[in-house]
């Protein structure tokens, strides 16, 4: 859930993207964010630390630019994370490249 959902402030389809983001990492991991925390230590930790889940644990050979895409989806501000149409862009372009590898 994005800090602005946990805060209870106001959110708008950035708060999506910062789950997307969580997603893909979880997909890319096959992990469980914040193991061994409890969701009231998840929320406090996610908006006053500005927790996230551990991007090393992402694989190697995973392709270049996935790493990126999903911290960008974790801005603590929603403003600067992107939109849908750009996540779409960066992924056209992230499978573009893979195509060519």
């Amino acid at each position: 859930m994005a800090p602005e959902v946990i805060e209870n402030k106001h959110y708008t389809l950035k708060a999506d993207v910062y789950s997307f983001g969580i997603m893909v990492w979880e997909i890319c991991t096959r992990n469980t964010p914040y193991e061994g925390l409890n969701q009231q230590e998840i929320a406090l930790k996610v908006t006053t630390q500005k927790l996230r889940p551990n991007i090393s644990l992402i694989p190697k050979e995973t392709p270049n630019g996935i790493r990126e895409l999903i911290e960008f989806c974790w801005d603590h501000e929603p403003s600067n994370r992107p939109n849908f149409e750009q996540i779409t862009m960066l992924l056209k372009k992230i499978i573009s490249y893979v195509q060519c590898e």
